[in-house]
C-alpha cells in the first residue's frame, strides 16, 4: 500500500468522528423545543406548530402526531429557535424565543426588546380543525327525498262501438344508502256499448335491501282485484334476491330477481292457495337521448300447480313535454294459463295520456 493510500485512510478516519458530530448537532437542533407537562417527570424534545389562547399544538417526532396541550397542563416551555409569535387576534407580532411560561404569561427574549412578557388570553384562538369531506366511499344508491309519478290516460270510440275509460297510475318512492322502498297503485275503469268492459284495481309495494354494489334481497306484497276476469281478490307475496346486470346511469338500468313467495286467489268458482316461484326482469333506457323505455317481464309458478302460472308484461314510453311533464304511452300483457270459467286467458291493454313526476 502505497503512502497516498495511507494518508487517505488516515484522512477518512478523522473525517468520519467530524461528520457523525455534526450529524448529531443537526439532530438536536432540529428539536430544539423543549416541552414539560405537569403530570410528567421528564421533558420531551419536538417542535412547536403553533402557539394559541388555550395551548400548544406539539409534534411529537417519533410519531409524526401533532398534539394540543392546553396551557393548564403545561409545567414548562423552552426553545431556542427564533419565530415570529401573533397575538392581538393575528394583527401584531413578537419575533424572539420562548423563554418559559409561568401562570399565563409567556417570556420571551426578544430579538429587540429583550425580554417580553405575553398573556396566552391575547394569542389569537385555536384555528378550526380542517373541514371533513363528506365520505367518498360509493353506496349503491343515492339518498333522495320521496319522489314518484301520477300518470292519467283515457279512451274514446263513438260510432259502430261505445268505449270510454280512465287509467291511474300513481309511484312513490324513495332511495337511501343501501335501501330503497316503494308503494304503487294503478286502477282502470272502462264501459264499452254501457257495459263495464274493464274494472280492475292494484295496490302494491316493495322494498330492497343492497348487500354489496350489485347484489340485493327484496320483499314486495301486490292486492288486486279485477270483477271482469271474476277475479275477486289476489294477494301475492314474493321475496328473493336481485342481481343489478347494468348500470348505465341517467336510469338507465338491468335487473334480474329470482325467489319464492305465496299467492292466494279467490275467483268466482274456485279459491288457490299455494307457494309460488318467481322470476322477472327489469330494464330502463334511453331512447334518442330523452325519451324513456321501461321494460318489464315477471313470470310466477305455483309449485303446487305448475299449470296455473302467471305471465306478466309491461312497456311503457315516456315523451317528455319539460321538466316534469311527459306524454306516456304503455302496453301491458297480462296471462292467467288457467283463468276463471268462461274467461279468456290472455289480455292486453295499451293506454296513452300524461305523466306528471314529482
Amino acid at each position: 500500500m502505497g503512502p497516498d493510500s495511507i494518508l487517505a485512510m488516515k484522512t477518512c478516519n478523522l473525517l468520519i468522528p467530524v461528520f457523525l458530530a455534526f450529524s448529531l448537532i443537526a439532530a438536536a437542533s432540529a428539536q430544539t423545543d423543549r416541552l414539560l407537562l405537569r403530570d410528567a417527570v421528564k421533558s420531551q424534545l419536538g417542535s412547536v406548530q403553533g402557539l394559541h389562547a388555550e395551548g400548544v399544538l406539539w409534534l411529537d417526532p417519533t410519531t409524526g402526531n401533532i398534539a394540543s396541550h392546553a396551557w393548564g397542563t403545561i409545567a414548562s416551555l423552552v426553545s431556542d429557535t427564533v419565530r415570529s409569535i401573533a397575538f392581538g387576534k393575528g394583527k401584531e407580532q413578537v419575533v424572539g424565543r420562548l423563554a418559559g411560561v409561568v401562570d399565563g404569561v409567556l417570556r420571551i427574549e426578544g430579538t429587540l426588546l429583550g425580554t417580553i412578557q405575553l398573556r396566552v388570553a391575547d394569542l389569537p384562538p385555536r384555528p378550526a380543525p380542517a373541514a371533513v369531506p363528506p365520505s367518498t366511499i360509493k353506496t349503491p344508491l343515492e339518498p333522495s327525498d320521496w319522489k314518484g309519478r301520477f300518470a292519467i290516460g283515457s279512451t274514446l270510440a263513438a260510432g259502430n262501438r261505445d268505449v270510454l275509460s280512465g287509467t291511474i297510475d300513481v309511484l312513490c318512492q324513495k332511495d337511501f344508502r343501501y335501501d330503497h322502498f316503494e308503494v304503487k297503485l294503478s286502477a282502470i275503469y272502462g264501459k264499452a256499448n254501457s257495459v263495464v268492459s274493464n274494472n280492475s284495481q292494484t295496490l302494491g309495494s316493495r322494498y330492497k335491501h343492497f348487500l354489496g354494489e350489485d347484489i340485493y334481497g327484496f320483499v314486495g306484497v301486490e292486492f288486486s282485484r279485477d270483477p271482469v276476469k271474476s277475479l275477486e281478490m289476489r294477494g301475492l307475496l314474493n321475496l328473493g334476491v336481485g342481481w343489478s346486470l347494468w348500470d348505465g346511469g341517467k336510469g338507465q338500468s338491468l335487473d334480474i330477481e329470482a325467489g319464492a313467495g305465496f299467492r292466494y286467489e279467490n275467483l268466482s268458482d274456485e279459491t288457490r292457495s299455494d307457494g309460488t316461484a318467481r322470476v322477472a326482469l327489469f330494464w330502463k333506457d334511453l331512447l334518442f337521448e330523452d325519451v324513456s323505455l321501461s321494460q318489464k317481464l315477471e313470470g310466477i309458478v305455483p309449485v303446487g300447480d305448475f299449470a296455473s302460472w302467471l305471465g306478466r308484461s309491461e312497456t311503457v314510453v315516456s315523451v317528455p313535454l319539460n321538466d316534469s311533464w311527459s306524454f306516456r304511452t304503455s302496453l301491458k300483457l297480462d296471462y292467467q294459463a288457467v283463468p276463471a270459467a268462461g274467461k279468456d286467458p290472455f289480455d292486453v291493454l295499451a293506454t296513452t295520456g300524461v305523466e306528471f313526476r314529482f
